[in-house]
């Protein structure tokens, strides 16, 4: 009797034993290696907040991710920049060549001695008879008598003389008179007029040149 009650106290103390153990090691088939021996760590993520050091971190990655992002934005505005530039300049070429090109047409070789080169591409011709000289009037309205010498009761014949300059695209560009201006309102007549005169681009030999004309107006009473 002795006996059996020493053996049963011996198994309740084992059983004992093995119960407190399993309960001390947690066994979790979530562990690594499913190993009774590992013990259990339980981390709450609903209610983790960053600490101090952490926000500080974010903020600097954050920032420098800004920084990353605006030296992108400059680098593509220098390119798009750049390529603007490259345009422009292909532009200002073609017309600088352009240029030259009209400069080159400009330079009109002459041995006529009525044909006289003011300056680069502009001439001033003697006479009106110069061969290879090209062009023709589109629109040569006359003066009309000035309403001050009307009113004045201006009845003297009177003559304005002037030379204008005929530009490559036929129209004037330039008047210059070679008499007085005078008060009554002819050579103000005579400018206003020549305003409205067109002619065809004038050639000479084939090439477009600039020409000064010479002109009489002439001014009766009725």
């Amino acid at each position: 009797m002795k006996f059996f009650i020493a053996s049963l106290s011996i198994h309740i103390f084992i059983i004992f034993i093995g119960v407190f153990s399993f309960v001390n090691n947690n066994f979790d088939i979530s562990k690594v290696g499913n190993s009774s021996s590992v013990n259990t760590i339980s981390v709450n993520f609903s209610s983790f907040t960053p600490t101090p050091v952490q926000k500080k971190e974010e903020k600097k990655y954050e920032k420098i991710k800004e920084k990353k992002i605006v030296k992108n934005k400059e680098k593509i505005e220098k390119v798009e920049k750049k390529k603007i530039k490259e345009v422009e300049e292909i532009k200002k070429e073609k017309v600088d060549i352009s240029k030259k090109n009209i400069s080159k047409q400009e330079l009109v070789p002459s041995t006529n001695s009525d044909l006289i080169e003011l300056s680069k591409g502009v001439f001033a011709a003697k006479n009106q008879g110069i061969k290879g000289i090209e062009y023709s009037f589109i629109s040569q309205p006359d003066p009309e008598y000035p309403i001050r010498a009307r009113r004045a009761r201006f009845n003297r014949e009177i003559t304005v003389s002037v030379k204008f300059l005929v530009g490559f695209d036929g129209e004037i560009e330039k008047v210059i008179f070679l008499t007085e201006k005078d008060r009554l309102g002819f050579s103000n007549e005579v400018e206003k007029t020549l305003k409205k005169w067109r002619l065809t681009p004038v050639k000479f030999n084939g090439k477009p040149i600039k020409l000064y004309f010479y002109k009489e107006f002439k001014f009766n009473q009725n």
